[in-house]
């Protein structure tokens, strides 16, 4: 019975989050041109992981967990963080039966250096914690895709990748850091490559 529930619960959950929590319109109705379908978000991840070698996916901002459910069965580890406590029991339910992702409950700004403490090796990082339904839980910022960065270019650990979600939203504005700020904290440091593309900032080795 259980298994069958972790299985349909997510496909209704989504469906009544469709039903009941509304998109920031204010957002998507400015940039809608810019906004590519889930698909190009998911190729960016595998191909990102086939190009570096990457092993691990760190996940910030796990929402129902379809990121990570997506890409599961192409990483040895995934460490994904909700801050909102519903969505993350949620995601619990999820992988309850998937031993390689682990979901944790916290702001990222708490939870990542906990993870970057355990890393051995270099990791892909999807950065998508940020508020985009109503649904979304709120930290201190609309975006902690900043400090999140700094976090993980700070880590001792060379050869991460960093894949930063929505970067139409990344305006400088309401609480979101802009393209420019990001750029300027990867320009400081040796060997890496910044660029934009299909609404992603991408970091990597270069």
């Amino acid at each position: 019975m259980m298994r069958s529930l972790v299985k349909r619960w997510p496909p209704v959950y989504r469906r009544a989050l469709a039903i009941r929590e509304p998109v920031y319109r204010r957002r998507q109705v400015r940039h809608v041109n810019a906004y590519p379908p889930a698909r190009v978000k998911l190729a960016a991840i595998r191909e990102a992981q086939r190009r570096f070698g990457l092993r691990i996916l760190v996940e910030t901002g796990t929402y129902t967990g379809e990121t990570a459910w997506a890409v599961r069965r192409h990483f040895d580890l995934v460490e994904t963080v909700e801050l909102d406590p519903d969505l993350f029991r949620l995601a619990q339910a999820r992988f309850a039966r998937t031993p390689r992702v682990h979901v944790h409950c916290g702001d990222s700004a708490d939870v990542l250096p906990r993870i970057l403490t355990e890393l051995r090796e270099p990791a892909l990082f999807w950065l998508d914690a940020h508020v985009w339904t109503t649904r979304s839980a709120r930290g201190t910022l609309a975006s902690p895709a900043r400090e999140e960065l700094e976090l993980i270019l700070a880590h001792p650990v060379s050869g991460h990748v960093v894949l930063v979600d929505d970067a139409r939203l990344l305006t400088g504005e309401d609480g979101w850091p802009s393209v420019d700020e990001l750029r300027a904290l990867v320009a400081v440091k040796p060997g890496l490559c910044f660029e934009v593309s299909d609404d992603i900032v991408r970091v990597f080795p270069g």
